[in-house]
């Protein structure tokens, strides 16, 4: 989701050949940036869609082992359609942007709490059974802002 002119999806098709990776965009510029880099990279397990992430659920319910999810401010708009996306036992790898003004190594957990409240409810909605692999903070991108990633494994 929200590929761009693929970084994330030149290099794991480059890494790994044997896997079909699907690059989704709705920018159509980006898309033809990234079918250029699909060419001058030898790449041939890449599909490109210009399309809004939010038709994946649509096309590839039940589909993907990995998604990752890299548009930090607006990840939360399109949770549903990963969920929706990933298969039994695939990973959702969610992305975004959390303010706390008082972080510290004793309370970073509180960093993530909303955010996973957040993706759990929209899990129960769509009854979906998932758990939380991973935690990362990424950056801090100012004072109190932090770019964040959540692993997230689908169980149903």
């Amino acid at each position: 989701m929200f590929s761009g002119f693929g970084p994330f999806s030149i290099l794991i098709s480059k890494i790994k050949s044997s896997v079909k990776v699907i690059s989704i965009d709705k920018n159509p510029y980006a898309i033809k940036l990234l079918k250029y880099n699909k060419l001058i990279n030898n790449v041939y397990n890449l599909e490109i869609l210009n399309i809004d992430s939010n038709e994946i659920k649509n096309l590839y319910k039940n589909y993907a082992d990995n998604i990752i999810m890299n548009l930090p401010y607006d990840s939360k708009n399109f949770i549903e359609s990963a969920l929706i996306s990933c298969k039994k036992n695939g990973l959702i790898h969610y992305y975004s942007m959390e303010y706390y003004k008082k972080l510290n190594s004793k309370n970073v957990n509180i960093l993530f709490f909303e955010t996973i409240k957040f993706i759990k409810s929209k899990a129960l909605k769509l009854n979906k059974k998932i758990e939380i692999e991973n935690k990362f903070i990424i950056r801090s991108c100012s004072a109190h802002n932090y770019n964040i990633r959540i692993d997230i494994k689908v169980l149903n």
